[in-house]
């Protein structure tokens, strides 16, 4: 069975024990509390993202390296970085912002995906990697290491500045 409580007791406390009969049979026995998020996860600003480089990557052309190339995807935004010919350890040197509500940001998981660029055709899959950025909670910056769905390693420095905050890249 299931049941449904009112939460309207949380307005003048912060924690409420249930004891609730189900439809069928028995009882279920809960409690909720309720703790205010910090102030700095409602801070506005900006994810700044350093895309490193990458190691290891799966050769797709028939000179025995790949053109790759990466798309980063954070809270409905999307960037892409150059193509580096000619790789399988390609250097970007590149940097992205996602700008938004550090709560929202943190939501989600970073999202890469990396192709191989074709001159004819669709380019090529070389791996996806979803990365955590909960680890920014209790820090400003953090360097990751993203192992690819297929081959390789992609080497990023995420950081967090909200508005009016200076950023060092």
């Amino acid at each position: 069975g299931d049941v449904c409580v009112s939460l309207e007791p949380l307005y003048t406390e912060d924690a409420v024990d249930f004891s609730e009969a189900l439809p069928t049979q028995g009882r279920v026995e809960f409690g909720v509390v309720w703790a205010p998020l910090p102030p700095e996860l409602l801070e506005a600003g900006t994810m700044h993202i350093h895309l490193s480089h990458a190691t290891g990557l799966k050769a797709m052309d028939r000179n025995g390296f790949s053109d790759p190339s990466v798309k980063l995807s954070l809270a409905g935004q999307q960037h892409k970085s150059k193509t580096i010919k000619k790789t399988l350890n390609p250097k970007w040197d590149e940097y992205f912002e996602f700008k938004g509500v550090l709560r929202d940001l943190l939501a989600e998981s970073l999202q890469l995906h990396v192709f191989d660029w074709d001159m004819v055709g669709k380019d090529d899959k070389l791996g996806n990697a979803s990365i955590d950025l909960r680890a920014l909670r209790g820090t400003r910056e953090r360097d990751y290491v993203a192992d690819l769905s297929m081959q390789g390693r992609v080497h990023l420095h995420v950081s967090w500045a909200a508005q009016g905050q200076q950023h060092a890249p």
